[in-house]
């Protein structure tokens, strides 16, 4: 600086100069600053961090940090991390970093992360895809709710989305929790993308044999992201037709006489329709019977109408009782039972009169005493 001097300034290839490239000195000062190189960045550095360590995959619900770091370039560039084009947090530079809790609609999301600096007349950018990974929230059976014992019958299980997709299970048990998956036929199970996840579809066919009145048939799905299962289940009721109805009353009573019918279905699915036929002298008579329905442990119905009227004198009652269901179509089930009407005995000739109910002939039987 004592006696002056040039200084001639130049940068390395890819620099920039920003000031003069010559500096002069006349002893006293310098006529200007020294200059400053330039030089662009390149992409930046991104990478996912889960617990301070870089991660390919998250879990959804678990925080998770985005780092970005710029790779050379003077000066720092301003870097800018985004997701799906939205910006995450304001522009820093030299490093920029965002924590958040990833939810499974971030699966597949764009991370991204713009770099650039004075020496650059556009920015460079790095990506990354968001691998999140869930478990199925929910699974649902579809099917029917009735069959016929020795028809086959089809159903599907379907999850919602998961990530990875979710393996399917199915079991079948009987009305006393005894495993019969034997009677089920389960396919390959199949996999589609829905909803920012895979979606897991099997389908099975049941078999069910006779002497069966219900089943439980359930699918339960998991992947290995979920710590618990998700099941969902369907009641299957197997129709059937009732073996027979029982018809139950006197066999004889006496005219003007309160008389009380049941008509009562054997088991049967869905519950059996009772219905009664009354005639005297080949006139049908019309009542209002009572009917209620009883659904026994396995699943099977029995249905019970009772019947009350009075006898009138004069031919006997011929009581029908019919009990049909789905499963029979047109056809019933019968029961025929005849009463027979008995007279009064005449006040002149002041009979005692007893009754005895034989529970096993299941008819009354009478006895007249007379008295001179």
């Amino acid at each position: 600086k004592a006696h002056g001097g040039v200084y001639f300034f130049k940068c390395r290839d890819g620099g920039v100069l920003e000031g003069s490239s010559v500096v002069v000195c006349d002893g006293k000062s310098w006529n200007d600053t020294a200059p400053t190189c330039l030089s662009p960045t390149r992409h930046p550095l991104l990478s996912i961090q889960v617990d301070g360590a870089a991660s390919d995959e998250v879990v959804a619900g678990s925080p998770v940090t985005v780092v970005c770091d710029a790779d050379e370039g003077n000066p720092e560039p301003t870097l800018t991390l985004f997701k799906n084009g939205e910006p995450l947090g304001p522009p820093t530079t030299g490093q920029n970093t965002h924590t958040f809790v990833p939810l499974q609609e971030d699966n597949t999301a764009v991370l991204s992360c713009n770099a650039i600096n004075a020496a650059m007349p556009e920015h460079l950018s790095s990506e990354t895809v968001l691998n999140v990974k869930f478990g199925p929230s929910e699974v649902h059976i579809g099917g029917p709710d009735l069959m016929l014992a020795g028809e086959a019958g089809g159903y599907e299980c379907v999850s919602s989305s998961s990530n990875p997709p979710a393996e399917i299970r199915w079991e079948v048990t009987d009305h006393q929790g005894k495993d019969v998956a034997h009677l089920l036929q389960v396919s390959e199970s199949s996999t589609s993308w829905a909803d920012e996840g895979w979606q897991t579809s099997s389908t099975a066919v049941l078999h069910p044999v006779s002497g069966v009145t219900v089943l439980h048939v359930s699918c339960t799905a998991s992947n290995s992201v979920m710590h618990q299962q998700v099941t969902d289940q369907k009641q299957v009721a197997l129709k059937f037709a009732p073996e027979k109805v029982t018809l139950s009353g006197p066999s004889k009573v006496l005219s003007g006489s309160d008389v009380s019918l049941e008509c009562v279905s054997a088991a049967s699915v869905p519950a059996a329709a009772l219905t009664w036929s009354v005639t005297q002298a080949e006139e049908r008579l019309e009542f209002s019977p009572d009917e209620s329905v009883e659904q026994l442990e396995d699943g099977s119905f029995i249905t019970r109408s009772s019947l009350s009227l009075v006898a009138s004198q004069g031919h006997d009652l011929v009581v029908e009782c019919y009990g049909t269901n789905d499963v029979m179509g047109n056809d019933f089930q019968a029961y025929a039972h005849v009463i027979e009407i008995l007279e009064k005995p005449s006040a002149t000739m002041d009979p005692e009169i007893s009754y005895d109910y034989d529970d096993d002939e299941d008819e009354y039987s009478d006895e007249y005493l007379y008295e001179d």
